[in-house]
């Protein structure tokens, strides 16, 4: 387990700029652009109001008359909640989709890298399995790059929350107030991590398959990574000619659309107790996945490929 728990750290450090740095830069991003937003103009709800309207707004409060006016009385305060929720944690959801893209790349050459620049040989020399790496490799890049980048939307959501609370322009609505109450931080925090976890789950199959190609490709990776499912598919289309399932698999796994995670807000106003207990309601959907038959026959999928990964690594340095 020590050796394991080394192997991960030793990956960490490799990749650190992706893992890291990018979700840091990112989040510094958001943070600049939502001061920009409170200085100029207010808000970005004036910038907003001022493209759907044709009045002149210069205040938050023509730009929430002007809301009002357009979604109905009846509609606003749940727009208005739905704005507030966002603003707030925009950021975990938008580093954690960067988080997954950085995710693909860092796979993509984790086992090609090795190979050219030779430090294979040095990780050959060391008390570790072939299977040890592998599976260091595959956590570093799924779970590793994903979860920090979640924690760091955390305290992202935290620093803009505590920004909004100091200049927003909703920090005096009952909408604003409801959605950082502590039980629904606390809720949007499970939820946010449940998300992140049951994604890598979902979609481990691709990235098993582009691990096993990253080992066995001596060379042009994409080639070994994309041609495979490509003639499958295409051979699907001539055959079936009713389109591709190993496409439509890809594409849902990747994009994450199987995941039962729908927040319906901007239909009604909720109250703490009520939103929290919505977004917990989403988590425990989304856990009841964990007895599906697709998702254990791709995990099983994914086991094969690691395996394979690592068989393919263990006879061959170039």
């Amino acid at each position: 387990m020590k050796a394991f728990l080394t192997l991960l750290k030793a990956e960490h450090l490799e990749h650190r700029g992706s893992q890291l740095w990018t979700p840091v830069i990112v989040g510094g991003l958001i943070l600049v652009l939502m001061i920009a937003g409170i200085l100029h103009q207010g808000s970005m709800l004036i910038n907003l109001t001022m493209e759907d309207s044709g009045i002149t707004i210069r205040t938050v409060d023509d730009a929430q008359r002007a809301l009002r006016d357009e979604v109905g009385g009846e509609r606003f305060s749940a727009v208005l909640q739905a704005l507030a929720y966002g603003t707030n944690y925009f950021s975990i959801a938008t580093l954690m989709i960067v988080a997954a893209v950085v995710s693909y790349f860092q796979m993509f050459g984790s086992m090609h890298n090795e190979r050219a620049d030779r430090s294979v040989l040095f990780w050959k020399s060391m008390p570790v399995s072939d299977l040890e790496v592998t599976l260091a490799k595959f956590v570093s890049a799924t779970f590793g790059t994903i979860l920090i980048a979640a924690v760091i939307g955390v305290i992202v959501a935290l620093v803009s929350a505590v920004i909004y609370m100091i200049g927003g322009p909703l920090s005096d609505t009952p909408e604003w107030r409801t959605v950082i109450h502590p039980a629904v931080i606390a809720s949007t925090l499970v939820f946010g991590f449940s998300l992140a976890v049951f994604y890598i789950l979902w979609a481990a199959p691709v990235y098993g398959w582009i691990l096993l190609a990253s080992a066995w490709a001596p060379r042009s990776l994409l080639l070994y990574v994309a041609v495979p499912p490509m003639a499958i598919g295409i051979l699907e289309l001539l055959t079936t000619r009713e389109g591709s399932w190993l496409w439509r698999e890809i594409g849902s796994r990747v994009s994450g659309s199987m995941l039962n995670a729908n927040i319906p807000l901007g239909d009604q106003v909720y109250s703490a107790s009520e939103l929290s207990g919505l977004l917990l309601a989403q988590a425990g959907r989304m856990a009841a996945d964990i007895l599906s038959p697709r998702l254990w026959l791709g995990l099983l999928l994914t086991a094969l490929f690691i395996w394979g990964a690592s068989e393919i690594r263990r006879r061959r340095i170039a």
